[in-house]
């Protein structure tokens, strides 16, 4: 007999496996009349009125949250399935999945419109359904939608998380960019900067955990204040910081795009109250665009983020060159487009 799961993980496989059992076993239904109302055929595990035609449910259990309830009745038989929900973003998936599902509930026939409690979906099959379907074919129905809706979410928190860590990553290439090109009058400190890099993150919501840039001394020295972002210290000409908005999803992944300014007297168009001072980046690292949807960012971003790339590439190959490092030359204009 042909292996039907080799595509499934080895915990899965066991569990469609029992479950598949169990319901070939327990789709032995007949036509029952009920024995309240005369005349009429209804389904037993559904009206729950007579005791005596009901059998024992059972449950198959693949871990805690996951698992299948079968209630089989003498002319009838309800499956509920309890959907892998690991974190936030499985639970929103699977609650948008059986949504759209249940509301079709009349193109699948067994469909319930409505879920067991406790359960996102469920199932019923009547004696009436096992004399015009063949048995095996509802329950492979049952087993491929399992096998289905497993693989389904799993591609759809891929994708969401894909486009996620995109639109992450444009965030912090704006809020990087704001931190490096916004020049500030003399006496500012690092408090009043701290919002120029969340702005964007901010405007859906979204936040990070640690400070936007700390300072960086000699000897390596790379957390050495007093001055940073946030901070209480005002800047001065010479003052090194990073500069490293980050976004992380707990769970799933995090991003971070860090670079190393420098200090220095800038010149604005009014210089309104005295001395301002900029940022000029002393690193050359440059940005992954591959993570970047340039329609999220304005025309004067698309063109600093070009005109970082073009920099690094440029101070860097000539030291590439020299060592020949043919790889990392050929990854660099890759990155660097």
């Amino acid at each position: 007999m042909p292996d039907r799961y080799s595509s499934s993980s080895n915990t899965l496989r066991p569990y469609l496996n029992a479950v598949r059992s169990t319901l070939t076993a327990a789709l032995t239904l007949e036509n029952f009349s009920s024995q309240v109302v005369e005349r009429h055929n209804l389904p037993e595990v559904e009206a729950q009125t007579s005791v005596e035609v009901l059998l024992n449910p059972l449950i198959i259990s693949r871990n805690e949250s996951e698992r299948v309830l079968v209630e089989p009745s003498i002319n009838s038989i309800r499956i509920s399935i309890a959907i892998k929900q690991a974190d936030e973003i499985e639970r929103i998936l699977c609650k948008k999945f059986t949504r759209f599902m249940t509301m079709r509930a009349e193109n699948f026939v067994i469909l319930r419109r409505k879920p067991v409690e406790g359960y996102d979906i469920s199932f019923l099959i009547t004696n009436f359904h096992g004399e015009t379907m063949l048995k095996h074919k509802l329950v492979d129905f049952i087993i491929e939608f399992m096998q289905d809706v497993d693989k389904e979410i799993s591609e759809m928190k891929l994708s969401l998380n894909a486009r996620a860590r995109i639109v992450a990553e444009s965030y912090l290439s704006t809020g990087h960019i704001a931190i490096e090109t916004t020049p500030f009058p003399k006496g500012e400190k690092g408090d009043s900067l701290d919002r120029l890099a969340r702005q964007y993150l901010y405007a859906d919501g979204l936040n990070f955990g640690h400070g936007v840039g700390h300072g960086i001394g000699s000897y390596l020295g790379v957390h050495e204040g007093p001055q940073g972002i946030p901070g209480s210290v005002p800047f001065e000409p010479g003052h090194l910081i990073s500069n490293e908005p980050g976004f992380y999803l707990e769970g799933q992944w995090g991003i971070r795009t860090e670079s190393v300014l420098i200090c220095k007297p800038a010149k604005t168009r009014y210089d309104f109250g005295g001395t301002w001072l900029g940022w000029e980046r002393i690193t050359r690292v440059p940005i992954q665009t591959s993570l970047v949807d340039f329609n999220l960012l304005s025309a004067e971003q698309r063109m600093w983020l070009k005109l970082h790339n073009e920099v690094c590439r440029d101070d860097l190959m000539p030291l590439l060159t020299l060592k020949g490092d043919e790889r990392v030359r050929k990854w660099l204009k890759q990155t660097c487009k």
